[in-house]
């Protein structure tokens, strides 16, 4: 009996052939098939599996090769993937040159996190005029995270001309659209004042967004989330505690 979950040459005549044999063979071997015969989407699928060591032995290199086959395919999102398998030597030898190629090829293919990885390692750099220039760009797309690091570029002057109230401007909208560390931080400089002028009422409504969020969070499951969450309540129940006169 023919064996038809044999690797076969990857030929075009085989392809064919390799399609309609696939539905007995293991999930493995049918993503194989499959990946071989173009379709990167089962290429990542089966790096995936790899990487994780689910329903196959763990394969760091193996995988690292699959995410690159897709990446060359042109899945921007993939490119970032192999971009931290660099950045971490994890199935390849570390290499922060390729690392910063691969997250620029994902970047100039629409990934934001390729784009967000590019700007810290152009920080880590400190080239933080380019960084900057990134952190607007994820900005301007709608994501939190780059908002609330342009807001800390602002703070600092790296890679743009100091700035507080554009810095709280940036934080704020990172805030609105869901970050609850920028919402917190909000909320510890109204209460503080100094750098901005004291509003309690605006520190309590910043306070109850980052609560919020950070809510939702811990009872999605994320442990560092519920943490957080019990430091905020702290905090407010510290600001909104009778001072005593001097």
């Amino acid at each position: 009996m023919v064996n038809r979950c044999l690797t076969l040459a990857p030929s075009v005549a085989v392809f064919a052939v390799v399609a309609l044999a696939l539905a007995g063979c293991s999930e493995p071997s049918r993503l194989n098939g499959a990946c071989l015969a173009g379709d990167v989407v089962k290429c990542v699928r089966l790096a995936d599996m790899y990487a994780e060591g689910r329903g196959v032995a763990r394969d760091e290199g193996r995988a690292a090769d699959l995410y690159q086959r897709a990446c060359e395919a042109g899945m921007a999102g993939v490119c970032n993937t192999v971009g931290l398998l660099y950045e971490h030597g994890a199935g390849v030898t570390g290499d922060s040159r390729r690392a910063l190629e691969y997250f620029e090829k994902a970047c100039n293919g629409g990934d934001l996190a390729g784009c967000l990885n590019l700007a810290r390692a152009f920080s880590e750099q400190q080239d933080y005029a380019r960084a900057a220039l990134l952190y607007e760009k994820v900005c301007e797309s709608g994501a939190a995270e780059g908002c609330s690091r342009l807001a800390l570029a602002y703070e600092r002057g790296e890679g743009v001309t100091a700035s507080l109230p554009r810095a709280v401007e940036l934080y704020e909208k990172a805030c609105g659209i869901g970050e609850a560390g920028s919402c917190g931080l909000l909320a510890t400089m109204y209460a503080a004042g100094g750098r901005v002028a004291r509003d309690m009422d605006q520190a309590m409504a910043f306070y109850r967004k980052a609560v919020e969020l950070r809510q939702k969070a811990c009872d999605g499951g994320s442990d560092t989330d519920c943490t957080e969450l019990e430091r905020l309540r702290t905090r407010m129940a510290i600001v909104q505690a009778p001072q005593t006169p001097r």
